[in-house]
């Protein structure tokens, strides 16, 4: 628009145009004025008395200075416009259709000018011309910025976003689609139609006339659940949502929704289902009854013992309004009040009660003492309450009777004392303990069955009138325990506690102890009396619970962090393949004729190997690296590291290996075991900075039913132990609870990246064994693994790895490349030709199966595993069906593919996982190329 503007201009006009950004002034066009002269005005602000043009868009009304060498306006700008010819300039602001200044209209002229009628009249059209141009493209950018956005938010999510705008029948859906259920969008067709082909014909017309019943009604918003075709062939569940765009006559227009694939969610929630069950039978086996409330969705658990207490059939379904309903009415308040505390966030109190029930079936009215707590989520909602029951009817019975008893004999007691013997002999028929005792903690009465425990845990038998603190002088602990217990209920406080007491040298109890006030007829106090049940399996079975449940949150918690560090490895692999591949070419290219250039090279390889290391690191804890597992003699092993320790040691650690003889072999990758035992080795070195002894110690052993039942996954059986100890710090309780946790370490910023021990975790349990650290403060730690004892033939003997020399390739030999990676596939290409092999290249599937009926010569096929439309592994078994003696090698980052299962290689697949160097890629594809055939 300038330069026509120059064109017509019969008096040399100089055209300039700014834009208003804020409250300054940028260059927008000015084709003939001088660089320096534009460049210098660029960024001028607005205001009164700023030039021609900031006077204008400040002001918003035209300025016209005819002369520059004159005019005050052009005070702090005169040395500038006339150094570079510049005597008048008129300005005018740009104004947008609501009144916002957009910018300004400069002419320029190289003599003192003042304007006539018609010199206005052009520049009125100009300025309204180029101020529509302006707006419209501010319009433009901000509808592109919206669609913009509106994309990289579909892109964004994992959702499947599909819009439906149903006037045409047209469906757009996001990348997601691909990804979540591997329908690739070139396939898929663009209509509902499609979409409802690929519901499930079990659901199909349900879900065809549900959203039809929302679009053509008067919704806003639709919701079902339903199971989608993938392209593998298989099912998805899934929760799709839609929300209905409609025109001002009510009329749908336009549909826009989101996929949410719930087959995780439903696999999670059947294995929790599986792990309740066993939790159910545990219970079931024991003396106590479970109940478990899901809180969100108002269902309650009983197993049949629980219901019994509330006389309902083990079949009969229950609720939390059978709960309520069966609680005695004199009960129901109190006991209520103490669950909703127990529920509150606020309080989280402790939901410990006794009630009487009333049978729903039977009206049989029992006791029952119920324990429990509430669970609560991150935002402090409470989404569970759980606990234990015990059916105490016939305690209370005998409570009662004894109650009924001491109410009839406390003025007998009082008014002869000489016959303390009383109160025992009238409670010898019951397997309670009974206890009474004076103030001066001398026994006033003690049944037979109390006196027979006392002796059985003590050694010695009490006698009435004997000071149960004197007794007890030989065990000052246990003594002041008693004393402690005594001493309240004898300062008249009736309460019920829970203890241990006894010799640990000959027995050690659990029991619960209710203690009560002795009072004379006058309703003095004389005494106190206890009432004792042995409860220790019961105590027993509930840490049990309590382990199994901490057991079970820590290995899901595990599970989802290696969930997201695999992710994170897959991606990173696929980057640093290119890196270090790239750096490596490098490095040869230049040789050491360019030393400076060697060594940048070189430190940059330093680093993208150490981030290959911490890459495999997050692969080995989310137990998704390729294990190649062999025969391992672990003596052997452990034998054939002594020097690479004592280096890593260093001098002020003295290294002991105590071999068991006779050790059985085990099946694992022998190179990470080696990274295992190394691993755990120089953390025991960190623990002593100062020196000390680190022991590696190997045994067979066998972790029995008992000890497995604690550890989620892990089986009873036979186990090869490999023991790292050192004479260290140690390890309080709350480190060792978070020690193979990812990323968490003890250590300074720089000493270590957290990943060692949760590599140790990882790979232990994708090999199928156990870890387990024995650690206290100042007394050193060992760390212990297990690995599953191998038996049958291969367990007697090792297999000798022979080794190979790296070399060049024929180029008579022809590969063929298959990466959909555009980088990736380069490098290879280009590595594989620096080893003097004749390379093709492939970028998926379909063009490497049209090279290989071109060109029979090919003997190698390198193929990535994870690739769209047909992955590595379904192209090979094409490929080999076509060509039975095509060699193949299988590259990738991520083992979550079709040619690696339980974190072990298929049977003959050869891979190579990224990142990989060239020497790794030479001596891989010699091997492959060089490997008799059919082997």
């Amino acid at each position: 628009m300038m330069r026509e503007v120059e064109g017509q201009s019969t008096s040399g006009v100089l055209g300039s145009i700014l834009l208003l950004d804020g409250s300054h002034l940028r260059h927008g066009a000015g084709p003939s004025l001088p660089e320096a002269y534009n460049a210098a005005i660029d960024g001028i602000p607005i205001g009164p008395a700023v030039g021609s043009c900031g006077t204008a868009a400040f002001s918003k009304a035209p300025v016209y200075v005819s002369d520059i060498g004159t005019s005050p306006l052009w005070a702090d700008f005169r040395e500038l416009a006339l150094s570079h010819g510049l005597r008048a300039c008129w300005s005018t602001p740009l104004i947008s259709g609501s009144d916002e200044v957009l910018g300004t209209f400069a002419m320029y002229y190289r003599e003192p000018r003042e304007p006539v009628e018609g010199d206005l009249a052009v520049v009125d059209l100009i300025t309204r011309t180029a101020a529509l141009v302006i707006e419209r493209r501010k319009s433009d950018a901000a509808l592109r910025d919206t669609a913009e956005r509106y994309r990289l938010v579909a892109r964004a999510t994992n959702d499947a976003v599909w819009d439906w705008h149903l006037a045409d029948n047209y469906v757009l859906w996001n990348e997601a689609l691909e990804a979540a259920y591997g329908h690739a969008r070139a396939d898929v067709e663009t209509t509902g139609a499609w979409w409802i082909e690929h519901i499930h014909p079990d659901d199909r017309q349900r879900i065809d006339t549900s959203i039809h019943a929302a679009i053509d009604g008067c919704a806003e918003n639709w919701t079902d659940e339903y199971r989608f075709l993938r392209a593998d062939g298989g099912y998805a569940e899934v929760l799709d949502r839609g929300h209905i765009i409609r025109g001002p006559d009510g009329q749908a227009i336009r549909m826009i929704g989101a996929m949410l694939d719930l087959t995780h969610r439903r696999r999670t929630e059947a294995a929790l289902q599986e792990s309740e069950e066993r939790l159910r039978l545990a219970v079931d086996n024991a003396e106590i009854g479970f109940w478990d409330v899901d809180v969100v969705n108002d269902i309650l658990i009983w197993p049949p013992r629980t219901k019994a207490m509330f006389g309902i059939s083990a079949a009969a379904p229950a609720t939390m309004q059978d709960f309520y309903n069966g609680l005695h009415p004199d009960d129901r308040d109190a006991t209520s009040a103490v669950y909703a505390a127990a529920a509150d966030p606020d309080q989280r109190a402790l939901y410990d009660v006794e009630y009487r029930t009333v049978g729903r079936e039977d009206g049989i009215v029992r006791w029952v003492a119920a324990k429990g707590r509430g669970v609560f989520d991150d935002d402090g909602r409470c989404i569970r309450v759980i606990g234990t029951a015990i059916d105490i009817t016939e305690r209370k019975r005998l409570e009662q009777a004894l109650r009924e008893l001491n109410e009839t004999l406390e003025k007998r007691v009082a008014d002869a004392v000489a016959e303390r013997k009383l109160l025992a002999d009238l409670v010898e028929g019951t397997d309670a303990f009974v206890q009474v005792a004076g103030p001066d903690y001398r026994w006033l009465a003690i049944n037979k069955a109390a006196s027979d425990e006392f002796e059985r845990i003590y050694g010695m038998r009490p006698q009435v009138g004997q000071s149960m603190l004197k007794v007890l002088d030989g065990y000052p602990e246990h003594r002041a325990a008693v004393a402690a217990v005594w001493g309240r209920a004898l300062a008249g406080e009736e309460f019920t506690e829970v203890g241990e007491f006894g010799d640990e040298s000959r027995d050690r109890r659990t029991y619960e102890m209710k203690y009560n006030v002795l009072r004379d007829s006058a309703g003095r106090q004389i005494g106190a009396y206890q009432f004792v049940y042995d409860v220790t399996e019961r105590a027993e079975e509930q840490r049990r619970l309590a382990a199994m449940e901490e057991a079970l949150r820590q290995a899901q918690k595990m599970e989802a962090v290696g969930q997201l560090t695999g992710g994170i490895a897959h991606d990173f692999n696929n980057m640093l393949a290119v890196v270090i591949g790239s750096l490596d070419l490098l490095g040869r290219r230049i040789g050491a004729g360019d030393p400076r250039a060697k060594r940048y090279v070189d430190a940059a390889t330093d680093g993208a190997r150490r981030a290959a290391t911490l890459t495999q690191r997050l692969l080995a804890f989310s137990r998704q690296q390729p294990l190649k597992p062999e025969t391992v003699d672990a003596n052997k092993l452990v034998a054939g590291m002594s020097d690479l320790l004592r280096h890593s040691l260093g001098g002020d650690v003295r290294l002991e290996t105590v071999l068991a003889g006779g050790l059985w072999r085990t099946h694992a990758d022998p190179n990470q075991l080696e990274n295992v035992i190394l691993n755990l080795a120089i953390n025991g070195r960190d623990a002593m900075p100062g020196g000390g002894r680190l022991t590696i110690e190997t045994a067979n052993c066998h972790l029995d039913a008992r000890y497995t039942s604690t550890h989620l996954g892990l089986q009873a059986g036979h186990y090869v132990l490999i023991a790292v100890t050192d004479t260290g710090a140690g390890m309080p309780p709350n480190i060792i609870a978070k020690a193979f946790d990812p990323f968490f370490t003890t250590k300074e910023v720089g000493k270590g990246t957290g990943l060692g021990l949760s590599q140790v975790y990882g790979f232990v349990k994708q090999s199928g064994g156990h870890v387990k650290i024995y650690s206290e403060p100042g007394e050193g730690t060992t760390i212990k693994v297990y690995l599953p004892r191998l038996t049958g033939a291969d367990s007697e003997h090792d297999e000798e790895q022979p080794l190979s020399d790296l070399p060049f390739g024929d180029r008579q030999e022809v590969v063929l490349v298959v990466e959909d990676e555009p980088a990736v596939r380069q490098f290879s290409v280009d590595a594989l030709t620096e080893l003097g092999y004749q390379v093709l290249e492939a970028d998926g599937a379909a063009a490497a199966l049209r090279l290989l009926d071109a060109h029979p010569e090919i003997a190698l096929m390198f193929t990535d595993v994870v690739m769209p439309e047909v992955n590595g592994a379904k192209l090979a078994e094409e490929a080999r069906r076509r060509r039975p003696d095509l060699r193949v090698l299988f590259t990738t980052g991520y083992t979550r593919n079709a040619v690696v299962h339980n974190g072990v290689l298929d049977p003959g697949v050869e891979m190579i996982g990224k990142p990989y160097t060239i020497e790794e890629l030479a001596a891989k594809v010699r091997d492959v190329l060089d490997a008799p055939e059919g082997g």
